[in-house]
């Protein structure tokens, strides 16, 4: 089985005139397609405030599925 890859996405304007009020998330081709040259499977992620993407982390160890300890928390990066 592959491993699962992130890859952290970037934020721009839509260049259409059209699309203006539009943000659009991407990643360059070229870090998608070294994690899928070395065996990976890439997964874009997109740009959100730091309290969406992080908090669940935090807050459950996913060895156990409990709250994780002080221990625990310093050992996760």
């Amino acid at each position: 089985m592959r491993p699962v890859i992130g890859v952290t996405g970037n934020i721009m304007q839509a260049p259409e005139d059209k699309f203006k009020s539009f943000k659009i998330n991407y990643s360059p081709w070229g870090y998608t397609e070294a994690v899928r040259l070395a065996g990976g499977t890439p997964v874009i992620l997109p740009l959100t405030e730091p309290t969406c993407a992080c908090a669940p982390s935090r807050k459950r160890d996913p060895r156990t599925k409990a709250r994780s300890s002080s221990r625990a928390r310093s050992t996760i990066a």
